[in-house]
């Protein structure tokens, strides 16, 4: 038994569209995940200075977390695909 054939509205333009729309998601969530990490560090370091703490106290105290994967096994990895 054959595979059946794709319909001819996935080649060419319809293709080639789809690829456009999956960059622009792709952008759109890279955006996202820059403005997210911009909130998170400007809460950390406002914590930081109400607890009396430098930022470079903070950023040091950081750096034994360098390299290790602290996320969740059900969260995959941006660099993954899916």
């Amino acid at each position: 038994m054959t595979a059946p054939k794709l319909p001819t509205t996935l080649d060419g333009l319809a293709m080639a569209d789809l690829q456009r729309l999956l960059a622009q998601t792709d952008a759109a969530i890279a955006e996202r995940r820059v403005e997210e990490l911009k909130v998170l560090a400007d809460g950390f370091a406002r914590k930081l200075a109400v607890n009396g703490f430098s930022v470079k106290e903070g950023i040091d105290a950081l750096k034994p977390y360098l390299g290790k994967n602290l996320r969740p096994a059900t969260m995959p990895r941006q660099d993954q695909s899916a």
